[in-house]
């Protein structure tokens, strides 16, 4: 059942309610405190939702947000392999072993670092809609790009 309290969260929604309703705030306190609206709030609290990259980093500025709940998160409103989602070693030995081109490796770097497309493509030094048609792999970087994204993610 959604929107419930329960003492031990299954979903990011059940989490960020619990901790909501611990802290003894309302949700138009909480939603107040991320800089989004009630409504949007409860939508995340009930899982009907995921919050995009800038609201998950307000939120993460309130609340203490434990990994397995923002794997969860991220990999449902992204269609990740959530294994790949904050696990940098994984990510390196996938570029090492030829997938620095491949859509979910990149998608799966950027969201561990809790970064937009333009955020990521700005310190990469690309256009953010090529970084957009990697991920989606509508194109795959040239040679020279994959030697530039290893050099970028592994000296990272």
């Amino acid at each position: 059942e959604r929107g419930y309290y329960t003492t031990t969260p299954q979903t990011f929604g059940q989490y960020i309610r619990k901790e909501r309703i611990d802290r003894g705030m309302t949700a138009r306190q909480m939603a107040g405190q991320i800089g989004c609206t009630q409504d949007i709030l409860l939508t995340w609290e009930q899982d009907n939702r995921t919050p995009g990259i800038r609201n998950l980093r307000r939120i993460l500025q309130q609340i203490e947000i434990p990994q397995k709940y923002l794997k969860t998160a991220l990999s449902k409103k992204y269609d990740i392999d959530k294994s790949l989602l904050f696990n940098s070693e994984e990510i390196k030995e996938r570029l090492l072993n030829g997938e620095a081109g491949k859509g979910g490796v990149l998608r799966a770097m950027r969201l561990s670092r809790l970064k937009t497309h333009r955020e990521m493509a700005k310190e990469m030094n690309i256009d953010p809609s090529t970084l957009l048609d990697w991920e989606n792999e509508r194109h795959k970087p040239m040679r020279k790009m994959v030697e530039r994204i290893k050099s970028f993610l592994l000296n990272d």
